[in-house]
């Protein structure tokens, strides 16, 4: 299973290297991207990384951890 990390508004990808770092040292694998998360909608933001995750990871159980 793949952790996926998605930032809230108006932070970036940064806010979860720790965290990324300690569930890599646990033996998940991990995704993390950045979003213009202060320019468009929220629609355009969820678009955003619906399709930069559809493009970088593959089919399969996802767990999110959400900010």
């Amino acid at each position: 299973m793949i952790v996926v990390f998605i930032h809230g508004l108006g932070r970036t990808d940064r806010c979860f290297r720790r965290l990324e770092r300690a569930a890599r040292a646990a033996g998940h694998q991990t995704w993390r991207a950045s979003y213009p998360s202060m320019r468009g909608t929220m629609a355009e933001s969820a678009e955003h990384v619906y399709h930069r995750m559809c493009a970088e990871l593959p089919p399969g159980p996802k767990m999110a951890v959400t900010h």
